[in-house]
């Protein structure tokens, strides 16, 4: 059996792509001082002299940035230049890589995914491309649930060296990431609310395999993610049922099997891990306690400690600094809203949000219809905006990097893409 070039190619996109996306910190965990950022801007820094080679010798480059992502480009430049205007006049950090450093993970993304358009890869292979990545992605986080070993590497990969939190360590930390409490379960969230809706609404069944996977990887990571799904999922049956009412049956069928699914592999991980079934469901008490009784517990009650806001003038215009990490002055806040808000205040939320905002609702596609581009575009939102409250979502990370590339590919009509010269 003979290996294509194209094989080969597609194998060396996807382990990239993988890396990207999950950013795991192999270096830093053996001891070598390179982070996944800075591999991040080294890929970014040669494409970007790839293209001005290109264009000095008046070749044509096959690229995938269009209008929607150059105005996300310019949105996230200018909410970071506004930030750093505040954060000098408050003599603070200005962070402007950090704030922009979304751009290019972006920027090294879609540079892949160009390459996938030139070895035959259309949008629904692209699609499955991502979903495939995630697959990989549940396999590690099978082998770290059974064998010693592989979870040994993930708390490697996790602590990189410092003390270990021993209660985090026997609930959760399972699979080759870079982040694994916050933004990956979010992001494997976000894949099983695109993966319904490609079912629902664009009639691609193929996508229902992914999800008992999908399902499992959030449940042993992060249970917001799993919220996050449960109200997507929501979302889209009342949007599905007033186009399609008479098609209840098929909501009911469908809801029934996301439960089902659930509730057999919380089964599972009970018996093979009850340290982080206990943990899982703790939220549905929480829950409970909130709605029915009132009362704050947990997380809830950790999150609503966190509220605060920047005092007069401050409030419009921010501070500068982010609370998130902030011991010294003893105010401490995970809650991204927050931290904008201190950041830069309205003017800074305004312009990032809307940014965001702009990203989601726009598509240029014509072969999407209305109903699905609105169903979509509120996946989307809802993901960002829970996500956002949960920790800091809107700036960087999986989360928003997640929403912009799904966001892409399902907008991908297969078009002739622009070259540049």
């Amino acid at each position: 059996m003979t290996v294509s070039k194209k094989n080969i190619q597609y194998l060396f996109y996807f382990i990239l792509t993988f890396y990207f996306i999950y950013t795991p910190e192999f270096f830093l965990a053996y001891g070598i001082p390179i982070k996944s950022q800075m591999v991040t801007y080294m890929a970014s820094g040669i494409i970007i002299l790839k293209i001005i080679f290109h264009k000095i010798l008046n070749r044509k480059m096959h690229i995938v940035w269009e209008k929607n992502e150059y105005l996300f480009l310019l949105g996230i430049i200018l909410s970071a230049i506004y930030f750093e205007l505040v954060a000098l006049f408050n003599y603070e950090n200005t962070r402007f890589l950090q704030n922009t450093y979304i751009l290019f993970q972006v920027m090294v993304l879609l540079f892949i995914f160009s390459r996938l358009d030139l070895i035959g890869l259309n949008r629904e292979k692209k699609l499955f491309f991502i979903f495939n990545i995630t697959l990989v992605q549940s396999f590690f986080v099978m082998l770290s649930l059974i064998f010693p070993t592989m979870k040994n590497l993930s708390l490697k990969l996790y602590y990189l060296g410092r003390p270990e939190n021993i209660f985090i360590s026997k609930m959760r930390i399972f699979g080759i990431s870079g982040d694994y409490t916050f933004f990956t379960p979010i992001f494997h969230g976000l894949l099983i609310s695109v993966a319904v809706y490609l079912v629902m609404f664009e009639k691609k069944k193929k996508f229902l395999f992914f999800i008992p996977f999908l399902i499992l990887s959030t449940i042993v990571n992060g249970r917001t993610g799993i919220y996050i799904a449960i109200i997507n999922i929501i979302i889209m049956c009342l949007i599905y049922l007033i186009v399609n009412f008479t098609k209840f049956y098929k909501i009911i069928l469908a809801s029934s099997g996301i439960v089902t699914l659930l509730i057999f592999f919380l089964f599972i991980i009970s018996l093979i891990s009850k340290p982080t079934y206990d943990w899982f469901v703790q939220s549905f008490t929480d829950l409970k306690r909130l709605f029915l009784d009132g009362e704050k517990e947990g997380t809830i009650e950790i999150l609503s400690d966190m509220i605060y806001f920047p005092e007069g003038w401050k409030l419009i215009f921010g501070e500068g600094f982010r609370l998130y990490g902030n011991r010294d002055g003893g105010v401490n806040s995970d809650i991204g809203y927050v931290n904008d808000l201190f950041m830069g205040g309205i003017i800074y939320c305004t312009i990032l949000y809307t940014t965001i905002i702009n990203y989601i609702f726009k598509f240029k596609s014509k072969k999407i219809g209305s109903v699905s581009k609105i169903t979509i575009s509120l996946v989307f939102l809802t993901t960002i905006v829970i996500g956002n409250f949960k920790g800091e979502a809107s700036r960087s990370g999986l989360i928003l990097l997640g929403i912009v590339i799904l966001k892409f590919l399902i907008d991908d009509a297969d078009e002739e893409r622009k070259l540049v010269r």
